[in-house]
């Protein structure tokens, strides 16, 4: 039980999103933080995403069943183009591509290679 204590998020607000973090910690990409807050100029939230990386400027977002509604995939979508505006590479993940974790790897690795990152070795 004390081996799984590392790899608790408590920011965390889904199982799914916890099932994501996991994922991306045992690849090769750079870390992710949970529950980032991403503002505008003039300090307005402009979006909090489930997973992210600050320095590169990637984002990652699970999409469950509450994105459905069209109010939230209006929501979504807006928070989308406004994230894209500042400079911010957002993939957005849903269960299929967690029950493909190659796929999803080479789709994230995109994100950080879009934004200038380059694997090491």
């Amino acid at each position: 039980m004390l081996g799984l204590l590392p790899a608790v998020d408590p920011l965390a607000e889904s199982p799914k999103e916890s099932e994501l973090r996991l994922l991306m910690r045992r690849t090769d990409l750079p870390m992710f933080v949970s529950q980032v807050e991403v503002r505008d100029e003039s300090g307005g939230l402009v979006s909090r995403l489930d997973l992210a990386n600050r320095r590169w400027k990637v984002g990652l977002q699970y999409d469950g069943h509450e994105h459905l509604t069209r109010a939230r995939r209006d929501a979504d979508s807006v928070a989308m183009l406004r994230l894209a505006s500042l400079g911010w590479e957002v993939r957005r993940v849903t269960q299929g591509l967690l029950n493909t974790p190659r796929t999803l790897t080479r789709f994230v690795h995109g994100a950080f290679e879009k934004q200038g990152w380059e694997q090491p070795g």
